[in-house]
């Protein structure tokens, strides 16, 4: 999966000539861009319990991972990697799937650090003015 993320950036990021054109058998760009979004994360967040838990097998948790994301889609795992494919060998479509990805990921991370810092403000607050009332 580690792999994806980086295949992802490192296509999107060269700029070569091909078509626009998207067959109807080919899952649309935006809907791509939600399912890779959803593979990362489920990435990350299992190597990230694998760090903790050194028994935890992340190959199993990110197949099953994959599997939950295309039944949420209403995809197959044979219309993902012909989609993946496809936009893989058609890098100026896959150029703006990666860049939003980008995107995402930084917003989260963005909102992930400001919701850390606002529990940590408002717990200290709580804990504070429960200090003050003498609890």
């Amino acid at each position: 999966m580690r792999n994806l993320c980086w295949l992802v950036l490192m296509v999107g990021c060269w700029s070569c000539g091909g078509s626009n054109d998207i067959p109807g058998d080919i899952i649309a760009p935006k809907k791509m861009q939600l399912v890779l979004t959803d593979i990362l994360i489920a990435d990350a967040v299992n190597n990230e319990r694998v760090s903790k838990d050194t028994g935890f097998k992340v190959t199993d948790h990110n197949k099953a991972a994959m599997l939950q994301i295309f039944k949420n889609y209403k995809i197959s795992k044979e219309e993902f990697q012909k989609s993946y494919d496809f936009y893989l060998s058609h890098p100026d479509l896959l150029k703006p799937i990666a860049d939003s990805i980008s995107a995402t990921g930084t917003r989260m991370i963005g909102e992930l650090n400001s919701d850390t810092t606002q529990k940590k403000i408002h717990g200290n607050h709580i804990r504070d003015t429960a200090r003050q009332m003498g609890h």
